[in-house]
């Protein structure tokens, strides 16, 4: 591991205890202050342009922290803004870590980036798959669990896509599973409800669609090659 990914793994860890304790710290003065969660809601909810800053903001912090699940970006945008508006937010607040992420991958370095992603089976794959058909890899991989999304942004970074072709393929890849939790977080509040339940069944629907296609075409590749599926 050379400077730059140590470098990379201390910003990493000093943005994750800073975040840890600025929650503590909001939690606490909350608390102490006497406000319910009727009186967080209105504050969070009081600016639409407040609500956008700290949804891109997250987004742009997600590039560093990798805990914060996307999906919950998803149905947090869905929750405060209006469909079409969470919508386009969340579409920047992607094309934000994509970009990011991308550029910082070229940073950090290949060998870096293969070392980290190669520890997980899906990024075994990926790094294999890329040497073949790097577009496709970048498609599939948005629609699968495998390597924390920034990691294999960064991965991408370091190989000779043009940075064009990968933006609007990963967006695409994206989508379909997307635009469903989104709904979902209209009707987050009551999740018995059909526009709640409708949407997480699409979403599920997606995601077993996509691993069936993911293991028909390793399973395709590998008898074609004569060798043992992932």
């Amino acid at each position: 591991m050379d400077k730059r990914m140590k470098t990379f793994r201390l910003v990493q860890k000093i943005c994750l205890v800073l975040l840890f304790l600025a929650l503590n710290i909001g939690a606490y003065a909350w608390y102490q202050s006497g406000y319910s969660w009727e009186d967080i809601w209105t504050f969070v909810s009081g600016s639409a342009m407040g609500e956008v800053a700290a949804i891109l903001g997250l987004y742009c912090l997600k590039t560093v922290v990798w805990v914060i699940p996307v999906n919950a970006l998803y149905i947090g945008a869905g929750f405060l803004l209006p469909v079409w508006a969470a919508i386009l937010v969340t579409y920047t607040g992607i094309l934000l870590d994509l970009s990011i992420t991308f550029y910082l991958g070229r940073q950090v370095g290949k060998t870096n980036i293969m070392d980290a992603i190669s520890s997980k089976k899906a990024g075994k794959w990926l790094l294999d798959e890329a040497e073949k058909n790097s577009y496709f890899a970048s498609f599939i991989i948005r629609m699968l669990p495998g390597p924390p999304i920034e990691l294999a942004n960064m991965f991408f970074g370091t190989l000779d896509m043009q940075f064009g072709k990968f933006i609007l393929i990963s967006m695409l890849g994206f989508t379909p599973g997307m635009l469903p939790v989104i709904f979902m977080g209209k009707s987050v509040t009551d999740p018995l409800s059909k526009e709640f339940l409708l949407p997480m069944t699409v979403s599920l629907i997606v995601a077993g669609i996509s691993i069936l296609i993911y293991f028909f075409y390793v399973k395709k590749r590998s008898n074609s090659d004569g060798g043992t599926p992932i």
